[in-house]
């Protein structure tokens, strides 16, 4: 099933982590601490009482390449990635 990314239509990711392991059944969540759209959404998720893993793409190479990977190429963040492979680029509130 296709996926909208920055209103580019794309194939859903593959099911692996960055560490080459199966994805969680939790939202993975892939940003930066210096981005305010991170701390956005972060806080969005948060109030709304939403459980997810935060990967910061400062602190893990692994991670940053694999963002890439499912990104088109680029480390966008945040980039929220769900159990059933879809995944969701710059949101909004």
């Amino acid at each position: 099933m296709p996926v909208v990314y920055n209103g580019h239509t794309t194939d859903r990711v593959r099911t692996q982590d960055p560490d080459g392991g199966m994805m969680a059944d939790t939202i993975q969540f892939y940003g930066a601490g210096w981005c305010p759209d991170s701390k956005r959404s972060r806080n969005c998720l948060d109030r709304l009482g939403i459980k997810y893993e935060y990967r910061d793409i400062d602190e893990d190479d692994k991670v940053r390449t694999y963002l890439k990977s499912i990104n088109n190429g680029r480390a966008t963040v945040p980039t929220i990635l769900f159990p059933d492979g879809s995944i969701l680029t710059e949101p909004s509130d």
